[in-house]
């Protein structure tokens, strides 16, 4: 049962619990991350490869980061959120990159 504003979420012992609208939404950016990490990578490390990321951004970013489409832009912002440099973007990484769109968002709404 789905609405705009709750998801209903199986809880401990089969109860339902109602999530809020964040907690939806955090819910949703662990989902993301496991659709766009190389799962041939889990058993070493796993994380988001850079032609995943491009697609990732391409797919789920396109209305909030307008550069997606230039294949420079891309490669910037990869370098910069690969702060290990092992060549993937680890959960860390990914979620410094949402903290950065949500900064920038929560600053224009000011």
């Amino acid at each position: 049962m789905e609405s705009s504003q709750t998801t209903v979420m199986e809880g401990a012992k089969g109860s339902e619990t109602v999530l809020s609208k964040l907690e939806s939404a955090i819910e949703i950016m662990a989902q993301n991350y496991n659709k766009y990490s190389a799962k041939e990578n889990l058993l070493r490390k796993g994380g988001i490869k850079k032609s995943n990321f491009k697609t990732m951004l391409q797919s789920e970013l396109s209305h909030m980061l307008h550069e997606t489409m230039k294949e420079e832009a891309v490669e910037k912002l990869f370098q910069e959120m690969d702060q290990d440099g092992d060549s993937l973007i680890d959960f860390d990484e990914y979620w410094a990159l949402i903290g950065k769109i949500v900064k920038l968002l929560a600053r224009n709404q000011q």
